[in-house]
């Protein structure tokens, strides 16, 4: 089944709209990542009685959110241009939940403020009770995004949930493992940057957030296992047939071996290198995966193109200024928290 809908107006190509969401979502997924990650790090923390890391990434988790939420802002607004058709289905679908992904993330948010400026004055079991909210928090908010993107990718549910016939989370096998895959990658990642953070104060901050990145990443094979076979056989077929996807896979998988020796190794500055290109290359294949989903609902080119670059210039030009104050700042920033 094809759905033949009127074709939306592009300005320039759609190439470039998809590198912007490539480019904006990966940075946005790793800022991401950290604060989750850090958010159940620091929780487990605080329940073991072991300030090592609260006290350091209380001070942290707010700034990071805040440019987290403006970065998946961003990404989000050139998924809704070149996939407009499915992604605003699956938000209309499932509205009431989409909706208050926003008054959580403010609650959220208020919270990490309360838990950072109230950190000495507050007893362990209000910090920890604060800290179970914001994970709470977080992993609903990550819940109902992985179900909107999952949903966009099955037109042939819509109707179903339209029509009350079954709940937007259900029908759909590879739900909880996109679902774990993320939540657990972000304790991956949030491990290994207090490691390199903490690298400036000793040896155990390093012990410490190498051991969540170890243990949580062993977790991480077993459940990108289930997250590809829980994949339609269609697209199954569709990634083993595609050289490019296997490019993809292949590199994932060579990277993600070489992060686990890299990390027993305490080899940090190589870690991280070895980890940006794993990232990288599951983003790249998660793109390809979506494409599969959707190749045969999509009738020809949906894109009326009017070549006219106008806008995409101003676009770059305000980019680049943007870029470079915000990289600015982000240094200030992290040179004076490694100061701290």
């Amino acid at each position: 089944m094809s759905l033949n809908m009127p074709g939306s107006i592009l300005l320039i190509p759609a190439g470039w709209f998809d590198f912007f969401l490539h480019a904006l979502f990966f940075i946005h997924l790793i800022l991401i990542n950290i604060v989750i990650g850090w958010s159940i790090i620091t929780l487990v923390e605080e329940v073991k009685n072991k300030d090592i890391i609260p006290k350091f990434t209380s001070s942290r988790l707010p700034t990071l959110l805040a440019f987290a939420i403006n970065l998946g802002v961003a990404a989000l607004l050139f998924l809704q241009v070149l996939w407009s058709k499915f992604f605003y289905t699956s938000s209309v679908l499932i509205a009431p939940f989409w909706l208050s992904v926003v008054f959580v993330l403010i609650l959220a948010y208020y919270l990490l403020y309360l838990y950072d400026f109230k950190f000495y004055s507050l007893s362990s079991a209000v910090r920890i009770s604060i800290l179970a909210l914001v994970v709470l928090s977080f992993l609903y908010i990550a819940f109902i995004f992985v179900s909107n993107m999952s949903l966009m990718l099955r037109p042939g549910h819509w109707q179903s949930i339209y029509f009350k016939e079954k709940l937007f989370f259900s029908g759909e096998p590879s739900l909880l493992p996109r679902y774990f895959h993320f939540i657990v990658a972000s304790v991956a990642i949030g491990g290994l940057v207090f490691a390199f953070w903490g690298s400036k104060k000793g040896n155990l901050q390093v012990k410490v957030g190498l051991k969540w990145f170890v243990g949580a990443t062993f977790l991480q094979v077993i459940i990108g296992v289930w997250f590809l076979l829980s994949l339609p056989k269609e697209v199954i077929l569709s990634i083993m047939r595609d050289k490019l996807s296997l490019v993809y896979l292949s590199t994932a998988i060579f990277f993600l071996l070489l992060s686990l020796f890299l990390a027993f190794k305490q080899k940090l500055m190589q870690l991280i290198y070895s980890v940006f290109f794993l990232v990288l290359s599951m983003v790249l294949l998660r793109s390809k995966v979506r494409f599969f989903y959707l190749k045969d609902k999509i009738a020809g080119n949906n894109f009326i193109l009017q070549n006219d670059y106008s806008s995409f210039v101003l676009f770059l030009i305000t980019l680049v200024l943007v870029t470079g104050l915000l990289g600015y700042i982000f240094k200030v920033y992290t040179e004076s928290k490694l100061e701290e």
